[in-house]
């Protein structure tokens, strides 16, 4: 079983980057530049973890996403769910789990960086959970 992990962080300057790795090697890879003035600091990120006998290749990364991409936002939005409220600094990285429909766990790790961005983290999980993530990887994605 290969672990995979799909990640999205947002940077303090707007920016975001996405992507999958199977065993920390990627095989996916998104970066969305920021408006704001350039600062690199990251302000939150999420990381859902996954094992499978069938793990993407750089040829499919896009399509093995999406093709797991039900389980992943259940897996954003229960975490979503759990931090409605926020995250406390001396709880992070949050981490949750759940299982998928064959029983193998998903783990969700969460943190923010600022107590601000913490307490609005809930908003920010279900947003990304409810993202068209082509949006993540534009340079991947064909245009239309």
């Amino acid at each position: 079983m290969a672990e995979v992990t799909f990640y999205h962080q947002e940077r303090v300057d707007g920016g975001r980057r996405s992507g999958v790795t199977v065993d920390g090697t990627p095989v996916l890879h998104g970066f969305v530049p920021g408006t704001n003035e350039y600062d690199p600091a990251l302000e939150w990120y999420a990381d859902v973890t996954l094992a499978t006998a069938n793990p993407p290749t750089q040829a499919n990364g896009l399509t093995w996403l999406n093709s797991h991409a039900p389980e992943i936002r259940q897996s954003l939005t229960e975490a979503a769910d759990c931090l409605s409220v926020g995250i406390d600094a001396s709880s992070m990285p949050a981490e949750f789990q759940r299982f998928d429909a064959g029983g193998r766990p998903i783990r969700v790790t969460v943190s923010a960086m600022r107590r601000l961005t913490g307490r609005h983290v809930g908003e920010k999980l279900r947003q990304l959970a409810e993202m068209d993530w082509a949006q993540l990887f534009p340079a991947l994605t064909p245009q239309g």
